[in-house]
């Protein structure tokens, strides 16, 4: 006969794995559970205890316990989408488009697409979400002469990169600078995050053919993804 803590061990599990309690949810407190199964509060904590180490839930000092956000590992020795990712999990992505308008390139801007300060770039500001949460707020820049014509609304029906291929423009590689830092106000209203949480900072120039098409200043929530680089 199992033990009790494993019985609600496997019961906790159960509601995870059914995606009843999905990633981030909150769980009720020892008390909560010891009422609801007429259980020690000890007998709870020890069940709470093995999923924590188990990798299942996780607690946050003076907030609770939730359910643990399983994170999406990268490989970094190939040109990658998160998109494509989260489909290979069966997650829902989609995106929701803040900004869109021209703009002049400031030097940033202009050095990392290689072009003059002051063209005329597309703004592009998104908020990327994975079954409804946001996990990573995009600013990409994409040169007006390459693809005159672009639309919010194209991007909003679309994606990004499928209207670029629409004007056949098709990003096959991308250098990347990544940096943890802890986000700025902004940020923070827009990933839902806590001000001390680390996030990462990611600054991408993508090439089609060699020609820098696009430029993205983006952050994603630090519990979100891990990173594997591959050394040949």
């Amino acid at each position: 006969m199992s033990p009790l803590y494993k019985k609600l061990e496997k019961e906790i599990r159960r509601k995870i794995d059914s995606n009843e309690w999905k990633q981030g949810t909150k769980i009720p407190s020892e008390l909560e559970f010891s009422e609801m199964y007429g259980l020690s509060r000890a007998t709870v904590r020890k069940s709470i205890d093995s999923l924590v180490l188990a990798g299942y839930l996780q607690r946050v000092k003076g907030k609770g316990t939730f359910v643990r956000k399983n994170k999406i590992e990268q490989k970094m020795s190939k040109f990658y989408s998160f998109s494509e990712e989260f489909e290979k999990k069966g997650m829902k992505e989609s995106a929701k488009l803040h900004t869109f308008h021209v703009i002049p390139a400031n030097a940033e801007v202009a050095e990392n697409l290689s072009i003059a300060e002051g063209d005329k770039v597309y703004e592009v500001l998104r908020t990327r979400l994975v079954d409804d949460m946001v996990y990573a707020i995009e600013d990409s820049f994409i040169p007006v002469s390459y693809a005159e014509g672009i639309t919010g609304e194209m991007i909003m029906n679309n994606g990004l990169y499928h209207t670029m291929g629409l004007f056949h423009i098709a990003p096959d590689t991308a250098v990347e600078k990544l940096t943890a830092v802890v986000p700025n106000e902004k940020i923070v209203s827009y990933l839902g995050t806590d001000p001390d949480e680390a996030c990462m900072h990611i600054r991408r120039t993508a090439f089609s053919s060699g020609k820098a098409v696009e430029y993205c200043d983006s952050y994603t929530k630090g519990d979100m993804f891990s990173y594997t680089v591959e050394l040949k």
